[in-house]
């Protein structure tokens, strides 16, 4: 189900009736009634099997700095633990204390940003034992979540009222909460400022005009207003971003003596004058004989094209934010690239580029796929799912539909990874007519998964403008448009005279121009 947000419930309903053994069953009101740490027990209990790599621990006393005891304590990989302040019917108190959480720290150092205010039905207390966990997995609750901002106001999701849903509900609100929102803001700032000062490194070395040859690796002319350039700069520091994951994430390749080895962090490559740009493109090579062409492939060639003091010094300027996006875990799943990339676009107009927001991107995905109707638990059947974006800019929407596929998996019990090769493969279909935006929306969806290669052909760089077949000017293409021809499921070349001339395939492991039609049919028949 979609939580809802509501007004608080009335308390004093009728003995609540769940779902079990087929059957409704009514609780025995003759029975013991269980304590609110108990019910807490049975929650904690509950949502360990919704998350593979959270740790849950309740009712700990210590888990918190000075001895303090949450209700539940949720850990995840993203480094940001999440708390579940919970009262039986009890809206005030509940709220009282998940304000009163927010800014304490763990044992440990880690800080809570975000608690969640929760309400039991009254009716639970009446349930024990595997009855009682049944019942907690299937009974409506009600709540509220409460985020600490970077300036140390506190915001409330909803403003007013309360969400009503489920355990996997509850699960997937915990999933979505992680990097705070307002430290997203900060970073996205930061890389802006970090790639206009590359930028302006680069015009040092080559002013306007001088032929660099961007436009070939861009696929756009290096105009002197420097978004080209601006774009570029946000390409190598996308993929210095994503080296230093894989590099974290322990990648494996090979090196030019044959032998196997870890992908070498970017910091090692930093000497007492700079980084030493050579270093890092060999790096880069190595991780291209692997996979992930689209993402290192562009900003390869453009550290060759500048030559190797300039690149050293672009290096040089962007590292300090990329190693901030690691360190705070918001490059993992955020598109903070893409919201620097949105910024840099001037032509929107022209382009007719006005993306979609991350918030919306949610928004979107959880209403095409909601918790129920469908089994996400079944790894077969969701192989078999498409997911499309025909305009996909810097892949926001297409990143947070398969984000939100890979947590529905999850919370039923599967392992999304295993499913990361085939969606890349087969699931997941991106076109747009910008070649960074294909490369920004390739990084997106593979850094879901950095360890999983993936060698399918899952974007296209679509035409866009005059065309020429054979030498001779033929037309205007569209971009995705294209897909509409009523000709296009002929397999005569001259029946795809503009998406044969320019099409391309950014395959994981290689830039594959191939007979356009056959990319065209899988994306049709998505």
């Amino acid at each position: 189900m979609l939580a809802r947000a509501h007004t608080p419930a009335n308390t004093n309903a009728r003995p609540l009736s769940y779902r079990g053994a087929g059957a409704l069953q009514t609780p025995n009101m003759a029975t013991a009634k269980s304590s609110e740490g108990t019910i807490n027990d049975a929650l904690g209990e509950v949502l360990s099997g919704f998350g593979r790599n959270w740790r849950v621990r309740h009712e700990d006393t210590g888990a918190m700095a000075g001895g303090r005891r949450p209700d539940i304590l949720v850990e995840k990989g993203d480094g940001y633990p999440l708390i579940i302040e919970a009262e039986v019917g009890n809206h005030k108190q509940a709220e009282r204390e998940a304000t009163l959480r927010l800014g304490e720290n763990l044992v440990g150092g880690h800080p809570i940003h975000a608690v969640i205010a929760l309400i039991y039905p009254e009716q639970l207390r009446q349930h024990s034992g595997k009855t009682l966990r049944k019942a907690v997995e299937e009974v409506p609750f009600e709540y509220a979540m409460l985020t600490l901002e970077a300036d140390a106001t506190q915001t409330r999701f909803p403003t007013r009222g309360w969400l009503s849903g489920d355990a996997k509900d509850l699960a997937a609100l915990i999933h979505r909460s992680g990097v705070p929102a307002s430290l997203v803001d900060t970073l996205a700032s930061k890389l802006a400022v970090a790639v206009n000062y590359a930028t302006n490194t680069l015009t040092d070395a080559f002013p306007p005009g001088a032929d660099l040859g961007l436009a070939g690796i861009m696929g756009q002319a290096d105009d002197t207003a420097g978004q080209t350039r601006r774009m570029a700069m946000a390409v190598v520091a996308n993929a210095l971003t994503f080296h230093a994951i894989l590099a974290g994430s322990g990648m494996q390749v090979e090196d030019w003596r044959g032998r196997s080895r870890a992908v070498k962090s970017p910091q090692e490559a930093k000497q007492q004058g700079g980084f030493s740009s050579s270093q890092i493109r060999e790096e880069w090579d190595l991780i291209l004989r692997v996979n992930y062409w689209p993402i290192f492939y562009f900003a390869r060639e453009i550290i060759r094209a500048v030559g190797i003091k300039p690149a050293s010094d672009i290096l040089e300027a962007l590292w300090p934010v990329a190693e901030q996006m690691i360190m705070s875990g918001a490059a993992k799943s955020h598109d903070l690239t893409g919201i620097v990339f949105q910024r840099m676009i001037r032509d929107r107009q022209f382009l007719a580029s006005y993306y979609t927001r991350p918030s919306s991107a949610a928004l979107l995905a959880g209403l095409a796929m909601p918790t129920d109707g469908r089994d996400w638990a079944d790894a077969k059947a969701l192989s078999d799912m498409r997911i499309g974006d025909f305009s996909c800019g810097t892949g926001t929407l297409l990143s947070a539909a398969y984000q939100r596929f890979g947590m529905l998996h999850e919370i039923a019990g599967g392992d999304p990874g295993k499913l990361h090769a085939n969606m890349m493969e087969n699931g997941l279909a991106g076109l747009d007519v910008l070649n960074i935006a294909v490369h920004l929306t390739s990084s997106m969806l593979a850094g879901a998964y950095p360890r999983q290669p993936f060698a399918g052909d899952c974007l296209l760089t679509m035409p866009y403008g005059s065309y020429a077949v054979q030498g001779k000017n033929e037309g205007i293409s569209v971009g995705s448009l294209e897909l509409l021809r009523e000709d296009l499921e002929a397999r005569h070349v001259d029946a795809f005279p503009v998406m044969e001339a320019a099409a391309r395939v950014a395959g994981g492991s290689g830039d594959q121009r191939r007979p356009a039609h056959e990319y065209a049919h899988k994306v049709r028949h998505a």
